[in-house]
């Protein structure tokens, strides 16, 4: 070698213990973060649910009123009011259906009289499951 290289300025990198160090510290930081963001996405979707339930709940209400209080199922209510504006405005409808967050049909349940429920069948879609969400029951 000669003089010249040997006085040259080093040039600047990281050391393979500082990277070590950097990676150490993500791994760390996502092993913390990582279980507390995924555990929010089932609470989110339920939250969603419970939003959509209540929206379709007061459409079906002021359609029933409008309409001398027949109650409407989910198809009457994906349709226009007679001023042409929708009854529900979602942009989670596919194939003519109002899905819940777990891809599911919302659906309103006839009961006595003039009596009806608005129903999601929650994440495992089975019906009279645990994980239900009605709008009767929603603040349980």
């Amino acid at each position: 070698m000669s003089r010249e290289n040997r006085n040259a300025p080093r040039q600047g990198g990281f050391t393979l213990v500082e990277i070590m160090v950097v990676v150490v510290i993500i791994g760390l930081l996502a092993g913390l973060v990582g279980p507390a963001v995924i555990g929010r996405q089932a609470d989110a979707q339920i939250d969603v649910a419970k939003s959509d339930i209540a929206a379709i709940y007061s459409a079906a209400e002021l359609y029933m009123q409008r309409n001398r209080l027949q109650v409407p199922e989910m198809e009457d209510l994906m349709g226009e009011d007679s001023h042409g504006q929708p009854w529900i405005k979602a942009s989670n409808i596919k194939d003519g259906e109002l899905l819940d967050p777990w891809g599911n049909a919302y659906e309103i349940v006839p009961m006595d009289g003039l009596k009806f429920d608005v129903v999601s069948w929650g994440p495992d879609g089975e019906e009279d499951s645990e994980d239900d969400i009605t709008y009767l029951n929603h603040d349980e």
